[in-house]
């Protein structure tokens, strides 16, 4: 419980925090690389402010659920904060990593959201870093 995020039920900062470093000691170690992905939800104050944190909160779960349906079951996916989102994606280089976070976008981009006033979308964007990065430059 402790762990976890209340509203998405992923990893909370802390946790993630956690894995995002024994990911780094393991790629280490190992001599392998990882990815790790950013994502923040675009604009999100004005959803808030548009629609309420009731709405906010369904669209921070809808990414979030997407973000579970999208991944393996081995990537760490956690919420670092507010609209944030840090995955971890062990064994996986910059192309692959950035075609998924992608597919994401795409795909969250293209959910509608039901308002009193009418429907809705959201955006995200995102950032992906591989380790180790100079291994992945050739």
């Amino acid at each position: 419980m402790l762990v976890s995020d209340s509203l998405t039920g992923l990893l909370n900062h802390t946790a993630t925090k956690h894995q995002i470093e024994t990911e780094i000691s393991r790629a280490k170690r190992e001599k392998s690389l990882f990815s790790l992905v950013f994502i923040d939800i675009d604009h999100f104050k004005a959803v808030n402010d548009t629609y309420g944190h009731g709405l906010g909160d369904q669209v921070i779960r809808s990414l979030a659920l997407l973000l579970k349906q999208r991944f393996r079951s081995t990537d760490v996916i956690g919420r670092l904060g507010g609209e944030e989102f840090g995955v971890v994606l062990s064994g996986t280089g910059r192309d692959d990593a950035e075609r998924i976070v992608n597919e994401v976008r795409e795909t969250f981009a293209a959910m509608q959201f039901e308002a009193e006033d009418g429907r809705f979308s959201s955006s995200s964007s995102a950032g992906v870093s591989t380790y180790p990065e100079w291994e992945m430059v050739k």
